[in-house]
């Protein structure tokens, strides 16, 4: 157990990150791009061997050809840039969970601030701390891998409110991870990862949503 508790706390730190966060959202920008010019470049290269470009079919061909990574390039794109969009409309939002290393019986508290860019209403905010547990076997290669929620407590942080340009919002709120809650483990069979999911609502735009991930160890024997 004590191996499995090692690696949980390794694979909790390196496991929290979110592909929406500006560290991650670089990341994410680079891969499209890459993906696009592979493809591009394979589309390039391919024409070399199709000869002169002188139907309809073999213009097709070669954009089939590229667009085999160019096109998966361009929806990460698109991702990023709803991303991107999304920050600019709703504004400064910070998420802190702390702390991200606990024990069963020990407290957790979520801190959102919020300072909007925009005169209107929100339809609250909302924190969710989960374990979800992954069972890596599978009956074949083609069958999903079995999942199922362990523990699950949802926290409002803040009902509706009107929010106004350049406010500054802050919310918190602390949660006591209950006996009996499953730990974090990461085994090469099953894991178990706790995570805490903020989310913001708005009516007329997509929730705004964070997520972060927590390491649980056992409760401390006195």
């Amino acid at each position: 157990m004590t191996e499995q508790l090692v690696k949980a706390g390794v694979f909790g730190r390196f496991g929290g990150g979110d592909i929406l966060d500006l560290p991650a959202r670089r990341k994410v920008v680079l891969i499209g791009l890459l993906l696009i010019a592979a493809g591009v470049a394979l589309g390039t290269y391919v024409s070399r061997f199709w000869g002169p470009i002188v139907t309809t079919e073999d213009l097709v061909g070669i954009i089939l050809v590229a667009s085999l990574l160019a096109v998966p390039g361009l929806g990460i794109l698109a991702f990023a840039a709803f991303a991107i969009l999304t920050d600019w409309i709703f504004g400064d939002i910070g998420v802190e969970v702390s702390p991200e290393d606990l024990r069963i019986g020990e407290e957790l508290t979520v801190t959102v601030t919020f300072e909007p860019k925009f005169w209107g209403r929100i339809g609250g905010v909302f924190a969710t701390i989960r374990a979800e547990e992954e069972d890596s076997d599978r009956v074949s290669h083609y069958t999903p891998k079995g999942r199922r929620v362990r523990f699950e407590k949802r926290l409002p942080l803040s009902r509706a409110t009107e929010v106004a340009p350049g406010e500054s919002l802050r919310w918190s709120r602390s949660f006591e991870i209950p006996r009996g809650s499953p730990i974090t483990i990461q085994t090469a069979r099953t894991s178990i990862v706790w995570s805490v999911v903020v989310r913001v609502s708005l009516s007329w735009w997509p929730d705004w949503k964070r997520r972060r991930t927590i390491v649980v160890h056992p409760h401390r024997s006195s």
